[in-house]
């Protein structure tokens, strides 16, 4: 025989004021969260994002092609007339589900009220970190259970290794002269115009911290200038586009290369180049009651990068 239980309307009253109380809150903490910038992390900067996918699409799926053709001279008769073939090749990249939320329990929504304070932000804020840190490990690295990979790691890539000194002692930034640093870098810009029969320029590189340093602090030999300064405006792609060459850092880059060397990036950062699939940026869901814990759950759903062109992209190994 079941038992009847009496409710007291005060507790159903206060627990929707509880309720309610909760999501004005999680309104208010939210709103901060979506503000809010997070300048460490990076992968925005480097990768261009393509929000263009449906939000609830499986995957994505993108052509890659080159041409292939060569005119020749004919008679006026001649029925041999050659024709340009567009050779196709078909990609798909799968989009995963992620969630990263926060709480807090009835107790800490009835002392807020009880003292008139707003709850602290606090953990809404590391759950969109959360969310920010996961893109930028899927970005850079990609993820190897989900068959994803990143800026720093893609397949396919053109991989050389640094050439040693005059001295044929070392390949290191550490342990080169001015001119041999700047023959590395203008090597990976050069190698990505030929590579690619001078269609494809890269105006991007990315560097470890340390020889980013070693870039600016060390000056062309008899002169003021640091070596980036020099640089800047005279490498391969500034002296052919007349635009600046891209320099930056990247602290993943260090380790990053065969063998635990340090990475040199070189690659065009244009979206017909390369992207990162996010069809549903980060997003929390309404505050939900269970238990004793009003609970805020945030949903995403990213893809890995996809490199449509690899000849625009080169890792130079060992610097």
């Amino acid at each position: 025989m079941n038992a009847h239980v009496n409710v007291p309307e005060q507790y159903l009253r206060d627990n929707q004021a509880n309720l309610q109380f909760a999501i004005n809150q999680a309104s208010h903490i939210n709103r901060r969260v979506y503000e809010k910038k997070y300048p460490e992390i990076t992968y925005t900067r480097f990768i261009p994002i393509d929000y263009s996918t449906p939000e609830f699409a499986a995957s994505v799926t993108y052509f890659s092609y080159d041409g292939t053709g060569k005119a020749k001279w004919i008679n006026t008769r001649a029925d041999d007339v050659p024709y340009a073939n567009a050779n196709l090749a078909k990609y798909e990249i799968q989009i995963a589900e992620g969630a990263m939320g926060y709480d807090y329990t009835l107790f800490e929504i009835g002392r807020a009220r009880w003292l008139g304070v707003n709850l602290a932000a606090m953990n809404a804020m590391y759950a969109r970190r959360a969310y920010e840190e996961m893109c930028e490990e899927v970005g850079y690295f990609g993820n190897e259970a989900k068959g994803f990979y990143g800026l720093i790691n893609y397949p396919g890539i053109t991989k050389v290794a640094a050439p040693n000194n005059a001295a044929d002692t070392s390949a290191l930034w550490a342990d080169k002269n001015a001119d041999e640093i700047l023959l590395d870098v203008n090597n990976a810009l050069l190698g990505v115009y030929v590579d690619s029969l001078t269609i494809e320029m890269a105006d991007t590189i990315l560097l470890p911290h340390a020889q980013l340093v070693a870039l600016t602090t060390r000056r062309i030999p008899d002169t003021q200038m640091s070596i980036i300064e020099f640089l800047e405006k005279n490498n391969v792609y500034t002296r052919e586009t007349g635009r600046k060459l891209t320099i930056k850092a990247l602290r993943q880059l260090t380790g990053a290369g065969d063998g635990g060397t340090d990475r040199m990036v070189a690659y065009k950062r244009d979206e017909e180049v390369l992207s990162m699939h996010i069809p549903m940026a980060f997003r929390f869901l309404p505050t939900q009651f269970e238990g004793l814990q009003f609970k805020n759950p945030g949903i995403f759903r990213i893809g890995g990068l996809d490199v449509r062109r690899p000849g625009s992209v080169r890792y130079v190994d060992g610097i």
